[in-house]
């Protein structure tokens, strides 16, 4: 399981025992669950206490958390829920195996300068492609962009911890390990690989994400 799913169910089960443990009629509905990659107040934040009018901070007390999960916190009547430590760590050894995505694109279009096929493949499972960005050869090109982000990765030593990073590359390892959508992985490593080129940390994880993400785009 990837370690966005499995954090999802650590939460899920833990709110779940603390809405029983305060005699809640209602579970929580495992739909209600929000993941903010930001982890800001928490990774994790559910409605669930307006649902059956406790006071977060009480529910939050009652939440017996495992070692993935570091707090649980009111956020604006919400309950929120913050990963550990050892959560991350599930993250940045995470190894799937990823096959290439059965998906098709547009033949590249006419245009007076070169484009790579990689480059256009690359641009046409993002909104709107245009021929002109493909064919550029600096960081307006969305393809060079991934490229100079997995370049820099794979030979830096930057490995300093990114909170906002690894939950970024648990997006898209879930994205990835769906294999349904080639699109939204495309738009998922795109943002990673920018924020990764404006602050490089994390930078084995970020390196073997992107990896895994051109060998399923076909790029």
């Amino acid at each position: 399981m990837n370690p966005l799913d499995f954090a999802r169910e650590e939460v899920i089960r833990t709110v779940s025992d603390a809405g029983e443990q305060l005699h809640c009629l209602l579970s929580p509905d495992p739909d209600s669950f929000r993941f903010r990659c930001d982890g800001k107040g928490g990774e994790w934040a559910t409605p669930y206490p307006l649902i059956v009018r406790v006071e977060p901070q009480r529910l939050a007390d009652a939440c017996t958390l495992s070692p993935y999960l570091e707090q649980a916190a009111p956020s604006g009547g919400w309950l929120a829920v913050s990963l550990s430590e050892p959560w991350r760590d599930l993250v940045r050894s995470y190894a799937p195996t990823v096959a290439p995505a059965d998906c098709s694109v547009p033949l590249i279009p006419d245009f007076p300068a070169r484009i790579l096929p990689e480059a256009w493949r690359f641009q046409a499972l993002l909104p709107h492609p245009q021929a002109a960005l493909a064919a550029r050869l600096d960081g307006e090109n969305p393809y060079v962009k991934l490229l100079r982000a997995q370049q820099l990765a794979a030979c830096s030593n930057h490995s300093e911890s990114s909170r906002l990073l690894i939950n970024e590359c648990a997006l898209l390892f879930r994205l990835l390990d769906l294999g349904t959508d080639p699109q939204a992985v495309a738009r998922q490593a795109l943002h990673l690989a920018e924020l990764f080129l404006a602050n490089p940390c994390e930078a084995p994880t970020v390196s073997n994400i992107l990896n895994l993400t051109r060998i399923f785009l076909g790029i």
